[in-house]
């Protein structure tokens, strides 16, 4: 067995007066691909156990997001995409790959097929706005989509994710632009189906061995907005896309999530993409509407029919 020196230099150097623990743990780690990184606790509202409804989070919430357990069969991904085997994609494609036993070339296979059949044409095209519509949204990239209920404009939103496109790829040793391609649909590109394939490997790889793990952390939960309709709701990821999918394709039937956001369906004439002209009314419930119900706009359909 080779073993793995954890200092510079040869088998006899001799640690300095000071070397930490932390160090010495880094250098070694660092020569298999890992690093040590110290968690910055965030200060979070932990009511699991406590909800049932989301006006308790208005209520007995405070100025920091609130935790909570929430139903899997309530939720939304990728924007509109209930989280279920038979209409999220990448749901999908964890389930097929646990069941498989070669992960990679399931992967690579079922997040292929949907690359290649859901491609938007704009940001109104994701939430099903008619092409003849006169929405703004027609002119944007699909990724400037924003939603109504949200303070960022489509402008503001484009910038936001055309940055974070870059700031993902290179964290994983990648130049690559949100013209590669943005993992919520296609077209995308060789590189970024691989860079897509070696993420979801390593989630596979943590739940098989650990199971879902959460912690206080900026990244440390699912982060989602609750929508509200009368006396029911449904929750909406808004960060930790493919963590929120491997928990219901491991079969987790609920969920810690971290509530950014209520969003009441009867406030529509105060959200602030209606107010800044992004939305029409009609237009922000129609797409409150289609999440809520999980009614699938037509460019979203097609990935798991045989017409694709």
């Amino acid at each position: 067995m080779k073993l793995i020196n954890l200092f510079d230099g040869d088998d006899n150097t001799v640690l300095k007066s000071g070397t930490s623990l932390h160090s010495i743990c880094n250098r070694f780690l660092k020569k298999i691909g890992y690093s040590i990184e110290k968690i910055h606790h965030e200060k979070i509202h932990d009511m699991r156990g406590q909800f049932s409804h989301p006006i308790s989070i208005l209520y007995h919430g405070t100025a920091v997001p609130s935790l909570i357990d929430v139903d899997i069969a309530k939720g939304r991904g990728l924007l509109i995409y209930p989280l279920q085997k038979t209409t999220h994609p990448f749901v999908y494609s964890i389930y097929e790959a646990i069941n498989s036993s070669d992960q990679s070339s399931s992967l690579r296979e079922t997040l292929s097929h949907y690359y290649s059949c859901v491609q938007p044409s704009s940001a109104a095209d994701w939430i099903g706005l008619p092409s003849t519509s006169n929405s703004p949204l027609q002119k944007f990239s699909p990724w400037a989509l924003t939603m109504p209920w949200s303070s960022r404009t489509p402008d503001q939103l484009k910038t936001i994710r055309e940055s974070t496109a870059l700031e993902e790829n290179k964290a994983l040793g990648h130049r690559l632009s949100i013209e590669d391609g943005w993992h919520f649909w296609g077209p995308i590109s060789a590189t970024k189906l691989d860079i897509e394939i070696q993420r979801f490997t390593k989630l596979l790889n943590s739940m098989q061995a650990n199971g879902f793990r959460r912690h206080n952390g900026h990244d440390g939960d699912i982060r989602a907005v609750i929508l509200q309709k009368k006396d029911d709701w449904r929750w909406q990821v808004v960060g930790g896309e493919h963590r929120a999918a491997a928990i219901c394709a491991f079969g987790y039937k609920t969920a810690p999530v971290r509530v950014l956001q209520v969003i009441n369906r009867d406030d529509v004439d105060f959200w602030p993409g209606v107010c800044n002209g992004s939305f029409t009314r009609d237009e922000a419930l129609r797409t409150f509407d289609i999440i809520f119900h999980g009614e699938l706009p037509q460019v979203s359909q097609r990935w798991n029919t045989s017409d694709c």
